[in-house]
């Protein structure tokens, strides 16, 4: 199967999971650590584009280009899904209480959307919609203080509060090239990330932030 703008993650249970785009191979895979044994795949009728992300009870989290975010068991089953929007290759992220926050294309106007996830049911805990920034690529980078930080393709990255989905603040790089990458963050809680244009940048985490663009 094809792979594509996602990476493997690696379950404590030695399992590594990848996502499949393809027409035949299609689904999202669980291999042992050699990659020699398939241990199962769950398939929901389309391609997984996205990097999953992986609970503290062992439930992998995964969202596939049919519109649904997936909860799936250590064993392959379902466990529950959730519309999110219309199309994500995204890498999802969990925050310290369990809450999963995945990025997405909204609808056809390429709006985009964070949406974030009770863990249990997959019932929202709240939405947040930019208009005209879709948000399919890249993906949230949580702080250790629970701010969620997200770029998208309008040129901007912003910072959000784990509690409802409020705006802390908003950046916009020089060049306003798309941010469609994973933002990192350092010990000192500087946020480093890159735009399609070439521009790298680290952001000082304060609320009037200093920049050092390269």
């Amino acid at each position: 199967t094809r792979v594509r703008y996602n990476c493997p993650t690696f379950g404590n249970n030695g399992s590594v999971y990848i996502a499949g785009h393809n027409k035949d191979g299609r689904g999202f895979h669980s291999v042992n650590q050699s990659l020699t044994t398939a241990n199962w795949v769950f398939e929901s009728g389309t391609e997984f584009n996205a990097t999953p992300a992986i609970g503290a009870d062992g439930t992998i989290y995964i969202g596939s280009t049919n519109d649904n975010l997936y909860a799936i068991n250590p064993d392959g089953t379902e466990k529950w899904n959730a519309i999110y929007g219309d199309w994500a290759a995204s890498a999802l992220a969990i925050g310290t209480d369990g809450t999963v926050y995945l990025s997405a294309k909204l609808n056809d106007d390429a709006d985009g959307v964070l949406k974030a996830y009770h863990p249990a049911d997959g019932s929202e805990k709240w939405s947040v919609s930019l208009t005209g920034a879709n948000t399919e690529q890249g993906g949230p980078a949580i702080a250790a203080d629970g701010t969620i930080y997200l770029g998208n393709k309008g040129g901007t990255i912003k910072a959000y509060n784990p509690a409802d989905g409020s705006e802390k603040w908003s950046y916009s790089t020089a060049s306003n090239g798309p941010i469609e990458v994973v933002p990192a963050i350092d010990n000192d809680g500087k946020i480093y990330f890159g735009d399609t244009n070439g521009m790298s940048v680290s952001y000082t985490h304060l609320t009037l932030p200093t920049n050092r663009e390269v």
